[in-house]
């Protein structure tokens, strides 16, 4: 200790200064210092993910196989087949899952999106999955008037579907919006990416549920012939 104090006053008055004031606080908090700057890189580590890179995520996958599944279920009942109303339901999930994807590219392409604040997020959220829902409902209304159905019995055919599904879908959205503003997420690259396993689950389970929707669906389509 002596030796240090006969050091100190070898040295300038500014140098011992600074020893005083700012090597030797450093030297005493380093430990609470260094887990300070650890969480610092952590954070800006975070902020530099790329969202972009969600573009790739499963849940894309999971639309392409939902497609094939739907596609490949047996419609018959008591052996005989509905040719057109299966059609209807193969074609509306096309549209539907043509559009999910579509729609979430869009959203992830938003290059202000990691910067929004959680309400932004939300709104934004919310729009996507509107518009998105309204696009493939009014082309499969569209498409099934083209193969002769009336409008009513198109319209009545997507009612059908959407009213069958309102349950899941509710759930669905209110666990988007809390995901949307939930603190506990440290960015918009945690919030997209909670979002997207949450779709994934809920795009799952669709073609489990399709056989049932097509069933209850009453017989108003049978007066149809395709050709």
């Amino acid at each position: 200790m002596e030796t240090l104090f006969e050091q100190l006053q070898l040295l300038d008055w500014w140098a011992v200064l600074i020893i005083l004031v700012v090597i030797i606080p450093l030297w005493i908090f380093k430990k609470p210092i260094g887990e300070l700057l650890k969480k610092i890189k952590f954070k800006k580590s975070v902020k530099t993910r790329d969202v972009q890179q969600l573009k790739y995520h499963d849940f894309f996958n999971v639309l392409d196989e939902v497609k094939q599944k739907v596609g490949l279920i047996d419609f018959s009942k008591d052996g005989e087949t509905n040719v057109l109303k299966t059609w209807m339901m193969v074609k509306l999930i096309e549209l539907k899952m043509d559009s999910i994807k579509l729609a979430f590219n869009t959203f992830i392409s938003d290059k202000d999106l990691i910067n929004d604040s959680p309400e932004v997020f939300k709104y934004k959220m919310g729009k996507c999955l509107n518009d998105l829902v309204d696009e493939y409902n009014l082309e499969a209304i569209k498409q099934f008037k083209m193969k002769g159905v009336d409008d009513e019995d198109a319209r009545y055919f997507v009612n059908a579907y959407e009213s069958y599904r309102d349950t899941i879908v509710q759930s669905f959205i209110g666990r988007l919006d809390s995901i949307s503003l939930s603190t506990r997420y440290d960015d918009n690259y945690d919030r997209l990416l909670a979002a997207l396993e949450v779709s994934t689950l809920a795009m799952e389970v669709i073609p489990r549920d399709i056989r049932s929707v097509y069933m209850i669906i009453n017989g108003r389509h049978d007066k149809y012939i395709i050709d």
